[in-house]
């Protein structure tokens, strides 16, 4: 190998001919990088094989044919758990990488349903809208004869539209004297309705129990308003006789003489005790 280049200068070029890194950009030529050997390939198998062979040289003592055979079964048995393991593993992410797109899949395909659902939802609100104002409009032209003329192939919108041309037209044109006298009339009409509304509430009505308090009606009112009740001062006499307590009879033995100032007997002392119970409870 050369040594006209310095390493203790700076690098001339990229260190990497690529992007991925596999090989050195040296003075002397392209150098692969060196990378470490995959766990359970051939090149691991052969690189173990050689360090088993090397470990027994370096010990003085030669593999026999049977210790070759051993440990190359052991070699291929670990590489055949581990290279299943990863096949194994691998399978599984699959799956759950492809239950994950379907599942995201599905979610996708909910939403989308569901905005299709609401725009038409939308669509179909916007359109019973539009028919009942046509409804409205139209039926409001009837009223005043002015009904445009329909086509079958009209459409709520055009509908809408010719009803409002008919009524901004018969809005904008003067009024016939008929029609100026039948406005006047109701006009009219309205004014006593709430001049006798008016009346029928502002007065009769007792100040403290807002109860009406007397029986007066506006013209054209013919429910009758509830009068206020009069109170009834007067006691209701009752009609039994009165009843004179009765007092129980009092029965004490005084015996044969009564002197003043003599103590009583027991006898006399209950007897006395016994009808003062006796009258305080009747």
């Amino acid at each position: 190998m050369s040594l006209e280049h310095d390493h203790r200068q700076k690098h001339p070029g990229t260190l990497y001919t690529d992007h991925n890194r596999t090989h050195f950009n040296t003075p002397n030529g392209v150098v692969p990088v060196p990378q470490p050997l995959r766990f359970a390939s051939e090149e691991w198998k052969h690189a173990q094989f050689a360090q088993k062979k090397a470990e027994a040289t370096a010990n003085g003592q030669e593999l026999t044919p049977a210790q070759i055979k051993r440990a190359k079964q052991a070699i291929a048995k670990t590489a055949k758990s581990y290279n299943d393991k990863q096949l194994a593993d691998l399978q599984i992410a699959e799956e759950n990488a492809r239950a994950d797109i379907l599942r995201k899949q599905i979610r996708k395909d909910k939403k989308k349903q569901r905005m299709i659902l609401a725009k038409q939802a939308k669509l179909a609100e916007k359109n019973a809208q539009l028919t009942l104002e046509a409804n409205q409009l139209y039926e409001q032209c009837e009223k005043l004869q002015i009904a445009p003329e329909l086509l079958p192939d009209d459409t709520d919108q055009s509908v809408i539209q010719k009803c409002q041309t008919a009524l901004t037209e018969y809005m904008n044109r003067p009024l016939s004297q008929d029609e100026i006298n039948a406005r006047d009339s109701a006009a009219a009409q309205q004014l006593a309705l709430i001049t006798a509304s008016a009346r029928s509430k502002e007065i009769f009505r007792d100040v403290k129990t807002h109860i009406v308090s007397a029986d007066q009606q506006v013209e054209g009112e013919d429910t009758p308003l509830p009068k206020k009740k009069k109170k009834n001062n007067k006691k209701k006499q009752s009609t039994k006789p009165p009843t004179t307590p009765t007092l129980p009879d009092v029965k004490i033995d005084w015996g044969p003489e009564v002197k003043m100032g003599e103590k009583l007997s027991k006898k006399q002392r209950r007897e006395i005790a016994a009808s003062n119970k006796a009258a305080d409870s009747a």
